[in-house]
């Protein structure tokens, strides 16, 4: 989840059930959310990361359509901590191994933020690089390669 105007994001792992641990970890994003909450030391509000939770929890809608659904272009906005943040459209996908490269553990934490863990192992595997780019005329959708 994101914190749109602020420097935010964290990641929360989401058991079956939709349980989830009610901690923000590292203590980086911990004081970032406090800071975007505006409940950072000296606040008259203490911080509970449970009671966030709660809150969050209860403003979840109980159903969505795939329509809804954030694509990677948004996610990238939100997601600062990859390389080459400013480029957040995906355009294609590059084949390292017939460059006699290797794919670099950047790119797929990129791919692993943007696409999720199947993709991020299926670019490992294969050797693939997602390829991104600032210029939207230049996005293309997003495709597996065979």
């Amino acid at each position: 989840m994101g914190c749109l105007g602020h420097a935010f994001a964290i990641f929360v792992t989401v058991q079956r059930g939709f349980e989830i641990r009610p901690f923000v970890e590292p203590p980086t994003a911990y004081d970032a959310l406090r800071a975007a909450l505006r409940q950072g030391k000296g606040s008259p509000h203490a911080f509970s990361a449970a009671e966030f939770f709660a809150e969050f929890n209860r403003h979840i809608p109980a159903h969505t359509s795939p329509q809804h659904a954030p694509s990677h272009h948004d996610v990238a906005r939100i997601c600062r901590d990859v390389e080459e943040a400013d480029k957040t459209h995906f355009c294609g996908w590059r084949n390292n191994t017939v460059r006699g490269e290797q794919v670099t553990a950047a790119n797929l934490f990129k791919t692993r933020r943007m696409f999720g863990q199947r993709v991020h192992d299926f670019a490992k595997r294969r050797n693939q690089s997602t390829r991104w780019t600032d210029d939207a005329s230049r996005a293309q959708a997003f495709v597996m390669p065979e």
